[in-house]
């Protein structure tokens, strides 16, 4: 089981070819660069390549083949 998406912080989406990706979490209070597929067909988790940056409750799309996981920064001012 992929443990940092049971922290709550981490995004999961189903991908168009039926396996769900996991990116994200938290670990002491600070963002993972960790991300995860996981495949239905094999009940398995495959885990991938750490991303650059760290995210928490990033923001992930996927346009045809690609995946994009967009951290939002938002800045308020008064």
């Amino acid at each position: 089981l992929c443990w940092v998406c049971l922290v709550g912080l981490c995004t999961v989406v189903l991908l168009d070819d039926g396996r769900l990706f996991a990116a994200g979490g938290s670990k002491y209070g600070n963002g993972m660069k960790t991300a995860y597929i996981f495949d239905m067909k094999t009940n398995k988790w495959l885990t991938l390549n750490d991303m650059h940056y760290e995210r928490l409750k990033p923001f992930i799309v996927q346009l045809g083949s690609y995946i994009y996981v967009v951290k939002i920064l938002l800045m308020y001012t008064s």
